[in-house]
């Protein structure tokens, strides 16, 4: 405005309705827009906080068509977003559909991974997901966009190597909304699933109060082909093994909570009641054992499991303050959650004295963290500074009467202390990014003996963010670790057959990570290669018990390094009603030769995916999906098998989008099953599965005035909540 100037920039709010913009002078013109809203135009003569009121538009557009399409993706700081909001996607369903339909993010069994990058962190309007459930209850119409970033920097937990951002449509309507939907599905033979859900949302003034309930039942089965090989100097050994496991599941929870929503400020709080309903798996297994190709012994065994979970308490709460142009952020996470685990096993052996045993293994979790962060402008950029501190105390007992193995009684403690800073300039074209975080971690494992380390670990990332033309850029380097699951670190010894055993390892060590990400965007294409350096990675290694070589036991080991490269390409044109969306990616890896690595684990494992999406003018979305994974090494497993899977879903909402039915099926071609060798010195081990994933479901769901959690904690702790 000084000086009649015609320069101008553009920006747009968050999902809470907060935007800045950068000014050398002042004072300045603001125009602010909104669909269905009237402009509005103010004068900003100062730096100080605006509180801007936009008033619906009452201009009405009858019989106005428009023609064009608002590009899908586009190039974010360190990632990828997705735009929701305005297109096919926000017809799908829920946020999980959503995600299973964004480029390199798919499906491993029940959990969401990101291509090349493993399981991600995945936050809610700033809150981390605790449960796979969220994205279920989560639907897709409240949903403004999506992000997804390859290399988190340093405000993020040193185990995230990915990030999924979900940002929601904010909607200020008061009063009361409730949502309920109901979910069955039937496949062949033990294959079926029941879902219930109800939400309850009321907003007046600056209160938001919310609640939820959801219950779900659900069978599952996999039979399976395997054949252990196990030799040394002397003889050599094998073990043809059909197994036929059928799972059921019961979950459920209670969740409540409150937000203040102020003009500068906000806090809130949620309390999660998780239900205890049992779960159980029935195990069938009939062995064959050859020595030196002679027949030696045939076994079946009958395993019957139950699960038993506790009740469990999570609650979280958080603040947010704004002052100027800085933030303050505080959050706080509580968690305890246990079940006992009884495994009734009865064998019948030709060569050997059958057997009938019981085992019990009882867990108790428990988790306190806090993480608060302060956030500035500083020299014309933007700094932050914060701490992220967590407390875990988990029991882990195993007990077997008859001493077939022994009983373990395993206490683990931990302390994480973590501090972070970074800071971020932006100039005309181009972002520079860098941040540091270091972590103090002291971790206590008691058994018969004690372990006792203490880890010291700094963690920078760098990020260059550059717009040519119409060609965006993103390189950035991440330093990271994976740390051990409890169960990994377990001292136990657990009996799956007089042949067979499991356990843990406490001596892992934990796998540090080096990562470099390119990511190229262009109009509907996007292309990402990632080069990640990982040392002391964790795999299954498998052995010949010592004085018993029969018998194979299971574990973990850490193997020196292994290099990653994963290239992928992202094509996502609108053609009519049309809404392709094309994936092609790769997963090549480089391993050290060890005394665990004797042979070739090099082969590259493609990837390839297409969505097909459908959307005519009266309403009805058609989604067809198809996608397909080579056979390639991963670490020191081969998986020979092509797995393909197919599936289709037809969905159509009712009057005036309160109602919608979605019919779906799931695995048409019955093809989504893996098989896989892994490679150890002495032993080989090869299995393949069938999952019978084939399963046609409906779900229905019902909607009154619509409205999100206003809830804006970012969470804290999420690394340990993950290994717990």
């Amino acid at each position: 405005m000084k000086n009649d100037s015609s320069e101008s920039k553009l920006t747009e709010a968050d999902s809470t309705g907060k935007f800045s913009l950068p000014a050398k002078t002042i004072p300045i013109i603001v125009h602010v827009s909104y669909l269905s809203y009237a402009t509005s135009t103010v004068v900003c003569k100062d730096y100080k906080y605006l509180h801007i009121s936009l008033i619906p538009d009452s201009l009405t557009l009858d019989e106005v068509v428009v023609k064009g399409q608002r590009p899908k993706l586009k190039l974010t700081e360190g990632g990828i977003q997705v735009n929701v909001t305005g297109t096919v996607l926000e017809k799908l369903g829920n946020a999980e559909d959503v995600l299973l339909h964004m480029p390199m993010i798919r499906k491993k069994g029940d959990e969401i991974d990101v291509f090349g990058k493993g399981a991600p962190t995945i936050y809610i309007n700033g809150i981390e997901m605790r449960s796979d459930k969220e994205l279920q209850q989560l639907k897709s119409t409240d949903i403004k966009d999506i992000s997804l970033i390859l290399n988190p920097g340093s405000q993020y937990d040193a185990t995230s190597t990915s990030i999924i951002l979900i940002n929601t449509i904010r909607k200020k309507n008061p009063g009361l909304s409730v949502d309920v939907s109901g979910t069955y599905g039937k496949g062949r033979k033990h294959k079926d699933k029941a879902e219930m859900e109800a939400d309850v949302n009321y907003t007046f003034k600056k209160l938001n109060w919310f609640g939820s309930m959801w219950v779900n039942n659900e069978g599952s089965l996999q039979d399976a082909d395997i054949i252990q090989n196990a030799y040394d100097d002397n003889s050599s050994w094998a073990e043809s093994i059909f197994m036929d496991n059928r799972n059921r599941n019961r979950n459920g929870h209670v969740m409540a909570g409150f937000n203040y929503l102020g003009d500068s400020s906000n806090g809130g709080m949620k309390y999660y009641l998780y239900i205890p309903m049992h779960n159980s798996i029935s195990s069938m297994f009939n062995n064959d054992i050859t020595v030196e190709n002679t027949d030696y012994d045939q076994l079946i065994n009958h395993t019957e499991g139950r699960t038993h979970p506790k009740v469990g308490h999570r609650m979280s709460s958080y603040y947010n303050l704004n002052f100027g142009k800085s933030n303050l952020k505080m959050d706080a996470d509580f968690m305890h959650t246990g079940y006992d685990t009884n495994n009734d096993v009865n064998e019948q052996a030709k060569a050997n004295d059958d057997r009938h045993l019981s085992t019990i293994n009882s867990v108790r979790n428990t988790l306190f963290a806090f993480k608060m962060s302060l956030s500035a402008p500083l020299l014309g950029g933007k700094y932050y500074i914060g701490t992220e501190d967590t407390y875990t105390k988990r029991k882990d007992i195993y007990e077997e009467a008859l001493g077939y193995v022994p009983t373990a009684n395993g206490r683990f403690q931990q302390t994480s202390l973590a501090f972070f800073t970074g800071y971020t300039y932006d100039f005309d074209f181009l972002s520079l990014s860098a941040s540091m975080r270091y972590e103090n971690v002291n971790y206590t494992y008691k058994d018969a003996t004690k372990t006792h380390k203490v880890f010291n670990n700094f963690f920078p990332s760098f990020s260059v963010d550059a717009s040519i033309g119409q060609v965006g850029l993103n390189l950035s380097y991440t330093s990271k670790i994976a740390r051990p699951s409890y169960r990994q670190l377990s001292n136990d010894v657990q009996y799956a057959s007089m042949y067979s055993l499991m356990s843990g390892n406490p001596l892992l060590e934990n796998t540090t990570i080096d990562d470099l990400s390119l990511i190229m965007g262009w109009n509907f294409i996007q292309f990402v290669l990632d080069y990640s350096s990982r040392h002391h990675d964790i795999i299954y290694y498998s052995y010949p018990m010592s004085g018993n070589p029969y018998v194979l036991m299971t574990t973990y080991k850490n193997i020196p390094h292994v290099s990653i490269l994963a290239p992928t390409l992202v094509v996502s044109p609108q053609i009519g009603i049309w809404n392709p969306e094309i994936t092609i990616g790769l997963i090549k890896q480089w391993i050290k030769r060890t005394e665990y690595f004797t042979g070739n684990f090099e082969k590259p494992i493609w990837a390839f995916e297409i969505s097909n999406n459908f959307k005519t003018a009266n309403g009805w979305l058609a989604v067809i999906d198809f996608n397909c994974q080579t056979k390639g090494n991963s670490q020191n497993t081969y998986f020979y098998k092509n797995v393909y899977d197919l599936s289709l879903n037809v969905s159509k909402s009712l009057c005036k989008d309160k109602v919608n039915i979605k019919f779906s099926v799931d695995d048409i071609l019955n093809h989504n099953n893996d098989a896989s060798t892994l490679y150890c010195p002495n032993v080989k081990l090869s299995e393949s599965n069938r999952y019978y994933g084939r399963c046609a479901t409906v779900t229905i769901r019902y909607t009154l005035n619509r409205q999100e959690s206003k809830y804006k904690g970012t969470g804290a702790g999420s690394g340990e909540m993950n290994r717990l």
